[in-house]
């Protein structure tokens, strides 16, 4: 937070998750995983060192695009990214 504050350039952040699924709630994908965790990250960052404003987009990426993709169920896969948008500024 400390970091992105300290650029004028507004943000996206991304979530994702491994391909592993949820068995206890069939109901809860991966796609509602990885909204909730880039959400979970935005409502950090604008409750910490970020004005609301900087925030354009919250995405749930799912497994779609793994960190591992040869280690599809890796812990490593289950991340957020947070993108300074070059050319958009506060």
């Amino acid at each position: 937070a400390v970091v992105v504050s300290k650029t004028p350039n507004n943000v996206s952040i991304h979530g994702h998750t491994s391909v592993v699924g949820s068995e206890a709630n069939p109901q809860y994908t991966s796609w509602e995983l990885s909204s909730d965790r880039a959400n979970a990250a935005r409502r950090f960052l604008v409750t910490t060192q970020l004005s609301p404003d900087r925030v354009l987009k919250v995405i749930g990426e799912a497994d779609r695009q793994l960190l591992v993709p040869q280690e599809p169920t890796s812990p490593r896969n289950q991340r957020i990214t947070i993108m300074v948008l070059r050319g958009s500024y506060y």
